[in-house]
């Protein structure tokens, strides 16, 4: 998941190292948003976990190594939902035109397998009619 350097001890980590390395990876490795978000998410419960006192994690890593794990993941540098969906501006939904054709395409298709005579009718039935009900 995430890749951490030789110069940047994961475990020394702080809030504000926690936003440069994604930070980084949104501008400088083009990472999709949804990723982003889903490697916080993924380190948050991590250090969730290993600050629960119900695990005793905290106190085996002091014993460890002198040091206590933190979370750097909060509420106010965790990447947010900004839109409904995540989609590239280019997708968009079909039209009222596209769907229908769309549809008599998928109903042409039925046509078609019946008149050749092979097997195929009942799934392109049902694929048209998944379609439809999906989409309407």
């Amino acid at each position: 998941m995430i890749r951490a350097s030789p110069f940047w001890d994961i475990w020394d980590w702080t809030v504000g190292d926690a936003d440069e390395f994604f930070a980084h990876e949104r501008s400088i490795l083009k990472l999709a948003f949804a990723t982003i978000r889903a490697y916080q998410t993924h380190l948050k419960v991590f250090c969730d976990f290993l600050t629960d006192p119900v695990y005793e994690w905290d106190r085996i890593c002091v014993q460890g190594s002198g040091r206590s794990p933190a979370q750097i993941i909060t509420e106010f540098n965790r990447a947010r939902h900004a839109q409904n969906n995540e989609q590239a501006p280019t997708k968009r939904p079909f039209t009222r035109a596209e769907l229908q054709g769309f549809f008599d395409l998928a109903d042409l298709e039925v046509q078609r397998v019946l008149a050749s005579g092979r097997k195929g009718a009942v799934a392109a039935y049902r694929d048209a009619t998944v379609f439809k009900t999906a989409c309407a």
